[in-house]
């Protein structure tokens, strides 16, 4: 009976451990957070998000949110995108900085009015690049777009 309990035994603790994982973000908006620490419904719109926000950022395409389907402005690429909890928004616009022509790029993620009930829904990052640097950011992008690997997130660590 006793050597039917160990193994029972070691596999319920591994589940408790396996519950008790931090699960910090490594890089994006919610750089240093412990998701595990939010129910799984919310921690799931803050990974899906942080991980959007991550590769959009590198010139790549989101993996969580979809297009929205909405009529792009002229303005030189910005793009629309729906996800559970937010809208993401892929600014790529026509910018003049004096005669300094360019883009300004970057993502924005707006999280609904429900989940983010403070003074700020939103979280941003762009920034400018000339034509030529645009043009050799999406180049290098396109020829590294290679199979997605998850971004964000450590390795689950065992319980504090």
């Amino acid at each position: 009976m006793k050597k039917e309990i160990k193994p029972i035994l070691a596999t319920l603790l591994l589940c408790i451990s396996n519950l008790c994982a931090e699960e910090i973000l490594k890089e994006g908006p919610f750089s240093g957070i412990d998701v595990s620490t939010l129910p799984s419904k919310q921690a799931a719109i803050i990974r899906a998000a942080n991980e959007d926000f991550v590769l959009v950022q590198r010139g790549k395409r989101p993996r969580n949110a979809v297009s929205a389907n909405m009529a792009a402005p002229a303005d030189g690429g910005t793009t629309y995108w729906k996800s559970d909890g937010y809208f993401l928004t892929i600014f790529k616009s026509l910018s003049d900085f004096g005669e300094l022509g360019g883009y300004v790029y970057g993502p924005s993620i707006q999280f609904e009015a429900k989940f983010a009930t403070g003074n700020m829904e939103s979280v941003m990052s762009t920034r400018f690049y000339t034509y030529d640097q645009m043009d050799r950011f999406l180049e290098t992008q396109l020829s590294t777009n290679q199979a997605p690997q998850a971004i964000g997130a450590s390795a689950p660590q065992p319980g504090r």
